[in-house]
């Protein structure tokens, strides 16, 4: 009996750990990404689908709900969300919005506090919860998109630049000719600096 009674307690412990490392408070606190551009370039901080996978659904629920419970409250609203709207709300971002890290959430819900949003006439709900969600996340996809842009865009420079070209007035053909010898270029270049 002495066993299991220990085992549990460990157990608990370790669920109050994983609890802790996932709360807003955390999050708001000690966080340093503070705008959306740093949000979209942060791969430390786990995403909604990495924590469903790594502590199943209902865990992740209630993390989520627990995000929606602190943004409740710090709202102070007349009206605030029921817990079955909470719980509502919860599956509905995981199972749309679960690409999003957790520098992403304190992002969207500071704005969300800040009043970024606009004015909520002293209620939350639903869907104006979802509305912010929406917002939020086709802005971070623009701004993943133009970095990706930009990145390919410097990527295709730096070939040029080491293939002594202008990628823009050769054929097909010989641009991949040229990308390939530049490639093996570069390839030779980190190999000597290797040795």
């Amino acid at each position: 009996m002495g066993e299991l009674k220990r085992m549990e307690q460990t157990d608990l412990a370790l669920n109050r750990e994983l609890l802790q490392s996932f709360s807003p408070a955390k999050y708001f606190k000690n966080t340093k990404v503070r705008t959306l551009e740093q949000a979209a370039l942060d791969k430390q901080s786990p995403t909604l689908g990495s924590m469903i996978r790594d502590n199943g659904r209902e865990f992740s629920e209630g993390i989520l709900e627990a995000w929606i419970l602190f943004l409740n409250e710090s709202l102070a609203l007349k009206r605030q969300m029921s817990d079955q709207q909470i719980e509502m709300a919860s599956d509905m971002i995981l199972d749309e919005y679960s690409s999003l890290r957790f520098a992403d959430l304190t992002v969207l819900f500071k704005s969300i506090i800040k009043g970024d949003f606009g004015s909520f006439y002293e209620s939350l709900s639903i869907d104006k919860l979802m509305s912010f969600f929406k917002e939020y996340f086709d802005k971070r996809c623009s701004v993943s998109a133009m970095s990706n842009d930009s990145k390919h865009y410097e990527f295709n420079q730096d070939i040029s630049d080491v293939a002594g070209t202008d990628r823009k007035s050769k054929s097909r053909e010989a641009q991949q000719k040229q990308t390939q010898n530049a490639i093996s270029h570069i390839n030779i270049e980190k190999a000597k600096n290797k040795n």
